[in-house]
This record gives structure tokens, C-alpha cells and sequence, in this order.
């Protein structure tokens, strides 16, 4: 199997000899049939409800910075959302409950490094989210000369290009050759190769370029979510106390930041195991269940991460249509093919 995780990746091919497995491989191929069914369910859910959460942004306007970021993150998830039900047929087929032409297991590394790179794009853009509702609450005058339309797009579009360069360089660098596989019934397989150098040099880009910035977004993410849930029930007692406050304001600003935190919540959750995992990686290697060293055990945590990953990006529409009364206006005309 190709093993790798947010950190480092391991650049093994099949699982490693002589190990104690703790979990056999019936016990393995079942939780890969059970799990990759959930996963494909949850993708395949996933990309109907991200177009609609993108659509519904673009007739919200971009006059907002927060939608667009919120567009940006929407479109992030639903890219993942394709190449995870990609994932989750090749878990299928690793299990024995489908039977593919070609074996596609090495694919899965090439698709991990789209989704390492994905995940640290999706993870940028919560954190200026954010980062734009913190500058709200301590700056709510100034904030708008700082979070522009134009300033949130160069940010966007800066982040994005970062990550679509880094997968270039690595898939780039790479090739995939067709071959017979001697455990595969002679089945053909489709074989990655690539020279040490260049498994090095990406390895290296990966970590620095995708998995690091994700890590310091989500340490970001958590601070900031602490921060926005404490100081919007400080801020919304201030506003009370004024004469004359204005209860529409007070429970719009709620809802704005209740949204925000709401989203972080769920990102926060649903990858706390990815993240922990990294880190343990990142101090203590010899701790990390996803190496290959390990056995069937890594293809199972990594099914179970990728389930939590998949739910995360399309659970999003949940919170969107019960904090915002316009997005569920906009919702509904396009589920309704109403007209304006």
C-alpha cells in the first residue's frame, strides 16, 4: 500500500514483512468494505450539496468578502468530495467486494497528495474566515478596509496557487506504468514510479508547503474559535447595555459569528484525528499507527480519518441554512427552479 499521512509521507509499496498484525485481513477487508461504503455515501452526497452551497454564494453576491471564502471553501469541499468516492471504490476493490480490471492501489498516493494539499487549502481558508470575523469583534469599524473584496480574492487565489503548484510539482515528477501483479491473479496494475530524488525533493514540499500550513491553520482555528464564542457573548451583553441598542444588530452579529463558529466546530472535530495523528508523527514517529509498519491496522485508521474528512465537507449546508435566513431563501429557489 502507498502509506502516508499529513506529515511525512512513506514512500512503501505493500505492507511490511514480518509483522505482528492486530488486525487480520478478513477483520481488515471488512471494515474497508463497511467504511467505504459510508465514505462513498458521504462524497457522493457531498458534491450535489457543494454546488448548491456555491451557487447559492455566487447569487448572495461577492460583494462580501465572508461569501466569498465561504464559496472558496464550499468549491475545496467539493473537489474532495470527488476524489474521495475515487477512494472509496479502490477501498472497495482492496476489500474483494468489487473486482476492478486494473488494480488502482498505487493510485491512492497520488490522490492522498491531492487531498494532503486540498485539506491544507480548505484549512487556510477557515482560518481567514476566522481571522475576518476576530478582526470584526476587536475592530467592528475598521475591519472592512482590511477584509476587502479585492484583498480576499488576492488571499484566495495566493493560497490556491500555492497548493495547485505543489501538486503539480509532485504528480509532475512522477509517472504511472501498467504491469502484471503476481498477488493480483495476474491482473494488471497500474505502478507509480519515481526516481529517489524526486520522492525526496516532493516529500520535502509536501510537508513544508501543505502539511505544516495546515497544522499552524488548525492550531489557528482553535484559538480563534475560543476567542469568537467568548467575545460574542461579551460583546452582545456591551451592545445591551447601551440605550437605545438596536436588537436586529445584536442578533445579526450572533448569527454571523455563530455561523462562523459553528463551521469551525465541525472542522475542528472532524479533523482532530488527522491532526493528532500528524503530530504524533511530527514528535514521536515510532507512536504513529498509520506506517506501514504497523499492518492492516494503518488501511483501517486511515479509512475511519478519511469518513470524518468526507462528513466535514458536506455538512456545512446544515449550518448555513439555519444561521442564514438568505441562503435558505436563495436554497430554496434553486432546489424549486424558481425564478428571481
Amino acid at each position: 500500500m502507498w502509506n502516508f499521512n499529513l506529515t511525512r509521507p512513506f514512500i512503501e509499496n505493500g505492507t511490511s514483512p514480518v509483522v505482528t498484525q492486530l488486525v487480520s485481513l478478513s477483520l481488515r477487508n471488512t471494515f474497508l468494505t463497511v467504511n467505504g461504503g459510508i465514505l462513498l455515501l458521504l462524497s457522493v452526497a457531498g458534491l450535489p450539496i457543494n454546488i448548491l452551497n456555491m451557487m447559492a454564494f455566487r447569487k448572495l453576491g461577492f460583494d462580501i468578502s465572508m461569501n466569498i471564502s465561504l464559496f472558496a471553501l464550499s468549491a475545496a469541499d467539493f473537489a474532495c468530495a470527488c476524489l474521495y468516492a475515487a477512494l472509496a471504490v479502490i477501498m472497495q476493490d482492496m476489500s474483494g467486494l468489487i473486482d476492478l480490471s486494473i488494480d488502482l492501489n498505487d493510485v491512492q498516493f497520488m490522490l492522498g497528495i491531492v487531498i494532503v494539499c486540498l485539506s491544507a487549502y480548505g484549512s487556510c481558508v477557515t482560518a481567514l474566515i476566522n481571522l475576518e470575523r476576530c478582526c470584526c469583534v476587536i475592530f467592528p469599524t475598521k475591519f472592512k478596509d482590511y477584509f476587502t473584496r479585492k484583498s480576499t480574492i488576492c488571499l484566495l487565489t495566493a493560497m490556491l496557487a500555492v497548493q495547485m503548484g505543489i501538486i503539480a510539482t509532485c504528480t509532475g515528477s512522477s509517472s504511472f506504468s501498467v504491469t502484471k501483479s503476481p498477488t493480483s491473479g495476474g491482473r494488471s496494475r497500474l505502478r507509480l514510479k519515481t526516481s529517489r530524488l524526486g520522492r525526496i525533493f516532493f516529500i520535502e514540499l509536501l510537508f513544508w508547503g501543505a502539511s505544516v500550513p495546515f497544522m499552524l491553520s488548525f492550531v489557528g482555528i482553535v484559538v480563534s474559535t475560543i476567542f469568537l464564542s467568548t467575545a460574542l457573548n461579551q460583546r452582545n451583553r456591551w451592545l445591551k447595555s447601551l440605550p437605545g441598542s438596536q436588537i436586529e444588530t445584536i442578533a445579526k452579529n450572533q448569527k454571523l459569528v455563530g455561523t462562523v463558529v459553528a463551521i469551525s466546530a465541525t472542522y475542528i472535530i472532524c479533523f482532530l484525528p488527522k491532526v493528532t495523528v500528524s503530530f504524533v508523527d511530527l514528535f514521536n514517529p515510532a507512536l504513529n499507527p498509520m506506517v506501514t509498519s504497523k499492518g492492516n491496522i494503518a488501511f483501517v485508521g486511515v479509512s475511519f480519518m478519511r469518513i470524518f474528512q468526507a462528513f466535514s465537507g458536506m455538512f456545512n449546508i446544515f449550518i448555513y441554512v439555519k444561521m442564514n435566513s438568505k441562503f435558505r431563501q436563495y436554497l430554496k429557489k434553486l432546489l424549486c427552479c424558481s425564478p428571481e
